[in-house]
């Protein structure tokens, strides 16, 4: 009711509208393995622009002008965090009394590590292993050279150079880590080849040249014996020393022009034994 110029009551009907509250949902928690990050939906209802605060618990942060009725926001945890949205408004109104979280939980993983070397021998097959996490994790190594299989925690190894290996482990909540191992491979020890060798013939003349007969050795850490034999068998000449040899002369006399029958035992340096033997012929 009112009054007139006249100062007349008057009383008259008045329109009176009301602006509906805005209204807001905050969605997208869940899990996130480390270092990863998970996006976050905030739903308007009402007349944009709009904004809202939100906090992560330290942090208070504030947006405006959203002009959208659906916003996304990213956020990169450490650890296990809560975020709930502590005010929203749209055009005309505020709202500070509605409080809603979303909780995004960061898995826990054990750390990556490096194994102790291990020491391979050349085309020998090893079997590898690392730590087995159980049902639902995978496994993937590389480079795959060598292995018998890349996709288990213990495969075997047999292959003639050194690698490093990078294994990828993949949990049973989808993170991954890297663990490294180093196969060394041992150098294969040289092959020895012990041998005794005696000459054709010799000619003890006295001129310095192929004066004795003796055996001439390779990879040999001792003589047990050369021998040489005349055509009735009788021993002529005996010595156990490496490098000694006859020089044609027996009971003080030289002998003659003949083939001579020689025999030799030896120990090699792979501490095998070694017999030879055969015929060489004395030249005057």
């Amino acid at each position: 009711s009112g009054f007139n110029i006249n100062g007349c009551r008057s009383i008259a009907p008045v329109n009176v509208s009301f602006i509906q509250a805005p209204t807001a949902s905050l969605n997208g928690g869940g899990t996130i393995c480390p270092g990863d990050s998970k996006t976050l939906t905030i739903t308007f209802t009402g007349i944009a622009p709009f904004n809202f605060t939100y906090t992560d618990g330290i942090n208070s942060i504030t947006t405006n002008g959203i002009n959208s009725n659906i916003y996304q926001f990213t956020v990169a945890p450490i650890v296990t965090t809560t975020y709930t949205v502590t005010a929203f408004g749209d055009a005309s109104c505020s709202d500070f009394s509605n409080n809603f979280s979303e909780i995004v939980a960061v898995v826990t993983i054990v750390p990556s590590v490096r194994y102790p070397t291990v020491t391979a021998s050349p085309n020998i097959p090893i079997q590898l292993g690392i730590r087995n996490f159980g049902p639902g994790h995978t496994y993937m190594w590389s480079p795959p050279d060598g292995l018998n299989n890349t996709t288990i925690n213990n495969p075997v190894f047999n292959y003639d150079k050194q690698t490093e290996f990078l294994i990828t482990i993949t949990t049973d909540k989808g993170c991954t880590l890297v663990d490294t191992l180093l196969v060394r491979v041992a150098a294969q020890a040289p092959i020895i080849n012990a041998g005794i060798y005696v000459p054709k013939a010799w000619s003890p003349n006295g001129d310095g040249h192929n004066d004795r007969l003796f055996p001439m050795t390779t990879n040999l850490l001792e003589l047990k014996y050369f021998k040489i034999f005349n055509r009735w068998g009788q021993m002529v000449f005996e010595t156990n020393i490496l490098g000694y040899g006859w020089d044609g002369i027996f009971n003080g006399k030289p002998q003659v022009l003949d083939t001579y029958i020689w025999r030799a035992e030896a120990v090699g340096l792979d501490g095998r034994y070694y017999k030879s033997s055969g015929s060489s012929v004395l030249l005057r």
